[in-house]
């Protein structure tokens, strides 16, 4: 941590010594502290409002039992930037507002009309937040924030929901043009950002949220069975992030370069030592395969559940049999060593898949089991579809399922209750 420190303390112009990355913790800790202190006051004829930075809070009466919290946003027409938070009871409307604080929102912008079809784009403006950014907004929740660094500017773009990706620095003319450049690539439409910064949790992708406070880009707080993890990105330089992890009062450096050089860092990686040899299902029965499934180790837990639900949920149909033995297969020749994009006629794949497994290929399913069973896995789990230009051909993503992108692994975790 010292070159880190180093790093801060010349950031910040702090004296030498070890206060370095305890300052940044401490604008981190003050900037969550603003959940408990929130100046709510009166605004006739039924709602109370809070103004924090960028946004006033606003809690409208519904009725007897519920209430909405909103967000407008300031600097702009409010008449078109007012963002609903949803409704509900006073203490879960409260509750959720605070669980959003402590994270470091509100993020991104005002949320528009969509129905023009084209990405509104505000003026720039001078954020109320402590990283003390010039704003833009942007589409339909989303803002581009110049950080100052020195004698230069950082640009990250933010989406609604927090997470943002990292755009790189330079002089500030350079970095404004740099915006119109990035904001013609995304779709300002779009629920969230498709790839945006994130580091992984025993291999599955985790989003950082942006973090609005000198010196720090990103943050999140992961539950997890050794304890919380706190992560945190430190923005030092305009080509000189930093990501820290704190435990327990103990915090070490896991990574330090470009944004390109950290994304994707393994945080926590899974043991390398193998827990033994794959133990087969006794039989073919879901809960069966499904059990073996989860008692492999190169499996993310996501991947690793994900397929699992689909093995518990292949049954009480005709060729579903057929679909829990292609599964097994699958994840059996991936924790055996065949970690590469399947793609191509099924024969060929099955031959590989049985090569790995040692399963005869006659025993794979056979033409007229293959295609409903494929077809059946491909409408539930983007890590299998057919590939359009030939007839009988597919591809089986079996190189993601220790490392699955970042869109595949949300996609997973919303289908691992599939029931079939």
């Amino acid at each position: 941590m010292r070159g880190i420190d180093e790093a801060v303390n010349s950031l910040f112009r702090l004296p030498r010594g070890p206060t370095g990355f305890r300052h940044i913790l401490r604008l981190w800790r003050i900037h969550q502290q603003r959940a408990d202190m929130l100046p709510w006051s009166p605004r006739p004829p039924d709602a109370i409002a809070a103004q924090i930075e960028d946004v006033d809070l606003v809690i409208q009466v519904i009725d007897a039992q519920r209430c909405s919290l909103s967000l407008e946003w300031q600097g702009t027409a409010r008449r078109e930037v007012d963002t609903d938070l949803g409704s509900g009871p006073p203490e879960n409307l409260l509750s959720q507002l605070r669980d959003l604080m402590l994270s470091g929102g509100p993020f991104g912008g005002p949320r528009l009309d969509t129905q023009s079809g084209q990405p509104h784009r505000y003026w720039w403006v001078d954020s109320q937040l402590p990283d003390r950014a010039r704003v833009r907004y942007f589409g339909d929740g989303y803002a581009f924030r110049h950080r100052p660094l020195r004698d230069e500017r950082y640009l990250a773009v933010v989406a609604p929901t927090g997470s943002f990706i990292t755009c790189g620095g330079g002089k500030i003319d350079d970095v404004a043009t740099l915006s119109e450049e990035v904001v013609e690539k995304l779709d300002p439409f779009a629920a969230d950002l498709g790839d945006s910064f994130h580091v992984r949790l025993l291999g599955d992708p985790v989003r950082l949220r942006y973090a609005a406070v000198p010196g720090l880009l990103g943050y999140r707080l992961v539950d997890h069975a050794r304890g919380p993890l706190e992560l945190f990105l430190c923005l030092l330089g305009k080509d000189d992030l930093a990501l820290v992890c704190l435990q327990k009062e103990n915090h070490r450096t896991l990574a330090r370069g470009t944004s390109q050089q950290i994304v994707g860092t393994d945080v926590l990686p899974r043991a390398s030592a193998n827990r033994g040899p794959p133990v087969a299902p006794a039989t073919l029965a879901p809960e069966a395969v499904a059990t073996a499934i989860r008692g492999l180790s190169s499996l993310t837990p996501t991947t690793s559940d994900h397929l699992a639900s689909l093995a518990a949920a292949a049954r009480g149909k005709t060729g579903m049999r057929s679909v829990r033995l292609l599964l097994w297969q699958v994840t059996l020749a991936h924790e055996l060593g065949l970690r590469i994009f399947l793609s191509g006629q099924i024969q060929d794949i099955f031959q590989k898949i049985a090569a790995t497994t040692g399963i005869e290929v006659d025993a794979l399913p056979h033409d007229r089991a293959r295609r409903p069973a494929l077809k059946w896995l491909s409408e539930r789990s983007p890590l299998f579809y057919p590939l359009r230009r030939k007839r009988d051909s597919w591809a089986i993503r079996s190189d993601w399922l220790e490392a699955p992108p970042l869109g595949c692994f949300e996609r997973m975790a919303r289908l691992s209750s599939v029931d079939g």
